[in-house]
This record gives structure tokens, sequence and C-alpha cells, in this order.
């Protein structure tokens, strides 16, 4: 008797795992994807405040304008161009930078000196040097999960968090999920995403930050 109400307790636990999981992938997948819209949110305001999206020559022009500010500026990773975004604003959290990764931490909030989005506080890569005057609105601008160092995404999280799809932030502030391949590629218009004959790129390859 006991046995077999073991057995049955095994068996609807069994059944209902996987819509536990399925529920997971969801949740991670739209809490990424309404955070890239806040990011897309405050790309825009800085766009209206300093002419361009945060880039190597944005970062005097920070500076100037918020000299209280102790938190270190840089040119190498999307940290660096995400921490204009914070000394800029009136922001006084990491929360929209976050997403589901690995073993990232969730932010601390911590928003000062070198403290201010440290390393693993952001899975997000970020495409420097695009405007939203020259550049078509379907232009990516922000994208999730990219292994470190490669124009690939990373399939096995892709697969285990976000329903083996990638997030993408577009200039006009969509955000789009597209499938990922066994190889960590994604395909628009039947081309790599970071293909540099995608009409959106206009014959550059893109300029890609990938996070510290």
């Amino acid at each position: 008797m006991i046995g077999g109400i073991i057995t049955l307790i095994v068996v609807v636990v069994g059944l209902g795992m996987p819509k536990v999981l399925e529920s997971t992938k969801k949740g991670a997948r739209s809490q990424a994807i309404n955070n890239a819209k806040e990011i897309g949110i405050l790309l825009y305001g800085f766009d209206q405040d300093y002419g361009s999206f945060p880039c190597a020559d944005t970062i005097p022009k920070v500076q100037s304008n918020n000299p209280d500010s102790n938190i270190p500026l840089g040119k190498s990773s999307s940290n660096d161009f995400f921490r204009q975004l914070i000394v800029s604003g009136n922001l006084n959290r990491e929360n929209p930078f976050y997403a589901k990764c690995w073993d990232n931490p969730k932010p601390d909030n911590v928003m000062t000196g070198a403290k201010a989005l440290g390393k693993g506080e952001t899975p997000f890569s970020y495409i420097a040097g695009l405007s939203s005057s020259k550049y078509p609105p379907e232009t990516p601008i922000v994208v999730f999960p990219l292994v470190a160092g490669k124009y690939l995404f990373d399939y096995k999280l892709c697969k285990k968090e976000y329903g083996g799809t990638a997030i993408v932030l577009s200039l006009d502030n969509t955000v789009s999920f597209y499938p990922v391949d066994q190889s960590g590629r994604v395909f628009i218009n039947g081309k790599d995403i970071f293909d540099p004959s995608q009409p959106f790129w206009q014959g550059k390859a893109p300029d890609v930050k990938w996070p510290e």
C-alpha cells in the first residue's frame, strides 16, 4: 500500500516537472526581455542627451556633466558602455542589466567606483558605434547570451534557460527572440545575424562589446 502511494507521488511529480521547467524558462526569458527593453529606454534617453548612444566619444561629455561621479568609464566591454548610462542618468540600481546566466550574481546595486556594474553583473553584449539617425530601426544594439569573445550565442544556455532562443534588442526598442542552432548561430533573412552583408550593418562588421 505504502509502496503504491510512493509510486503514485513519483509519477505525479514526474508529470509536473516539465511544466515547472518550462515555466522557469519562460520566467527567465520574460525577465531578460523586460530588462532589455529598459536598457533600450535608457539608451534612447542617453541618445537624446548626448547626440548618440554610448561610445568612446561620449565618455568626456559624460564625465564633464557628472564631475562628482567616481565610476570609471572605459571602452572595452559592454559593462563600460552601460556604466555611461548609470553615470549620466538618475538610475540608482543595476537590475535592468541583469539576465539569468550560468552562475552570474544578481545585481548588488552598489553604484560607486569600480563596483558599479562589476564583473558578472550583466551578461548583455552591446553593439558600439551605432546611431539612431544613420542605421535602420531593425538594427540590433543589445544581444544575449553571447559566448565570450565570439560571434556565437551560448547554445547550451539558450536551450537550458531560454527555450532555445537568443534575445535581441533593436534600435526601435523592440525585443525579439530568435532560434539558436547547435553551432550557436542566429539567422535573420537567411544570413548569420553578425554577417556584415546584413542590410542593417551597412557593409561593416558590428563592433561587439562583450560583458566582463
